[in-house]
């Protein structure tokens, strides 16, 4: 009799084991499965705000560049100019004023783009200046693509040619590959600038 209730005991405990060791099992799983999931969604998350600043790198760069180089007194007809031309909500602001955090302005320091979603809203210092600039919109579109080349042929096109491809190493060009093309059948004043539109075209059109 005692024999038997020592086998039922060691049966029961043997089970227990068996069970405990199945549910850390199952335990450790999920926690991996958890932990691969956050760290999926996290790498997803980078990619959409390095695309995001990717797309946005060219249009910034060039306003920002063109605003710096601009006196401060006529900068609010150059922001308008920029405003219809390519559809955003444009301000200009001291950047000690903008409601920003410690990395975010560590990122504006370095010269790089912040880039919210839902409504969009792009931000980016100007070069050697302590003026943010504040780009609103409601979605990336087809406007913004054909605006951008076309501020940046109008700023190419009013240099010589011998001065465009510097003002291009100026630029930030991002998902926008550059490349200044020289075409016979271009006018002499502004067939650079043509030709580089043209060719911007192209990878835009590729990279939709």
């Amino acid at each position: 009799m005692i024999i038997q209730r020592d086998s039922i005991m060691r049966r029961v405990l043997s089970n227990g084991s068996f069970l405990r060791f199945y549910l850390l099992l199952g335990i450790a799983l999920l926690v991996v499965f958890v932990i691969a999931l956050v760290g999926r969604s996290f790498i997803e998350q980078v990619r959409r705000e390095d695309y995001r600043e990717q797309l946005a790198a060219l249009p910034m760069s060039l306003m920002t560049q063109r605003l710096a180089d601009t006196p401060v007194e006529q900068r609010s007809a150059l922001l308008e100019h920029f405003s219809e031309q390519l559809d955003l909500q444009l301000t200009l602001q001291p950047i000690t004023e903008a409601d920003l955090g410690y990395f975010e302005r560590s990122r504006l320091e370095q010269g790089r783009i912040l880039v919210a979603e839902k409504p969009w809203l792009l931000q980016q210092r100007l070069p050697g200046d302590t003026w943010l600039l504040q780009a609103r919109l409601d979605d990336w579109s087809e406007h913004q693509w054909h605006g951008s080349l076309e501020l940046l042929g109008e700023w190419l096109a009013a240099v010589p040619a011998e001065e465009r491809d510097g003002r291009i190493a100026q630029l930030r060009s991002g998902s926008w590959p550059l490349q200044r093309l020289s075409s016979p059948t271009c006018r002499a004043n502004d067939g650079a600038a043509d030709s580089t539109g043209q060719r911007q075209r192209y990878h835009a059109a590729r990279l939709r």
